[in-house]
């Protein structure tokens, strides 16, 4: 099985950083809407089995969000989904 690279937990750290700052800020909205890339499911299921999120290809969720799907928060295995989606 192949060991999780530095990118990996970078990736970890940044969204539980997200999701605490966003959880704190946005007490009254209610819950986060969470996107995240398939090969991800293990990472945030750890990270916080509580809560809801959408797993799927990145290219997926890249065209859902494009198309009008709320997202708070979009972790992407591929960092052409995110900067496609910045630029859009």
């Amino acid at each position: 099985m192949r060991r999780p690279g530095l990118p990996s937990i970078a990736v970890v750290l940044a969204v539980a950083s997200a999701l605490a700052g966003a959880e704190s800020a946005r007490p009254q909205q209610g819950q986060l809407t969470i996107y995240a890339a398939a090969s991800l499911t293990e990472a945030f299921r750890a990270l916080d089995p509580s809560r809801q999120y959408t797993f799927a290809g990145s290219n997926a969720l890249e065209t859902q969000i494009r198309q009008g799907a709320p997202a708070d928060i979009f972790a992407s295995a591929a960092p052409a989904n995110t900067q496609s989606l910045f630029r859009a």
